[in-house]
């Protein structure tokens, strides 16, 4: 949830700053690399601290998945992203219903 009400406080911030069509652009690319990271997290088991002890893995694992991805990469990550969106696209609706 602090998640999501992150992404809707930066998404407003953005928003007016250089217009709507980058705020959701913004929003899209926070999303899918949100996925990602989840992905990475939950299937390849890295740690938040794995960037400090060992970036150089944390890079040639990544160049790896991106120059030959998986079915499991690609179906996570769309799937998450997709929900992710779902969920802050409620948040987003719900919120400009109490501003009205």
């Amino acid at each position: 949830l602090l998640g999501l009400v992150s992404l809707y406080l930066m998404h407003e911030i953005v928003h007016r700053n250089f217009g709507r069509w980058v705020g959701w652009l913004f929003v899209f690319v926070v999303s899918g690399l949100s996925s990602f990271g989840v992905y990475l997290g939950r299937f390849v088991r890295f740690n938040s601290w794995d960037i400090l002890n060992d970036p150089k893995e944390i890079v040639v694992t990544i160049l790896g998945l991106a120059i030959d991805p998986s079915m499991r990469l690609v179906a996570f990550t769309i799937l998450f992203a997709v929900f992710y969106l779902f969920v802050y696209l409620t948040l987003y609706s719900f919120a400009h219903l109490v501003k009205e």
